[in-house]
């Protein structure tokens, strides 16, 4: 399970059992890991609401509807 949070004017998240780690904007929609080589994408509906995300690691994309 992956958590995102708002922080402040800071995007954090926090995988099932680790540490926070900040969230770095590449552009509205893509941010980065500077803890990990590891990119966060957020998923949009037509309307611009976002309804998931797509974690890419080490050569693997993970999907990831929101809960919440």
């Amino acid at each position: 399970m992956l958590v995102i949070t708002k922080e402040g004017d800071k995007l954090m998240g926090q995988a099932y059992g680790e540490e926070k780690f900040e969230l770095f904007p590449e552009s509205e929609t893509r941010y980065f890991l500077k803890v990990a080589d590891a990119q966060v994408e957020f998923v949009k509906d037509d309307a611009g609401k976002v309804t998931g995300l797509v974690f890419q690691q080490a050569g693997q994309k993970m999907n990831a509807p929101k809960i919440r």
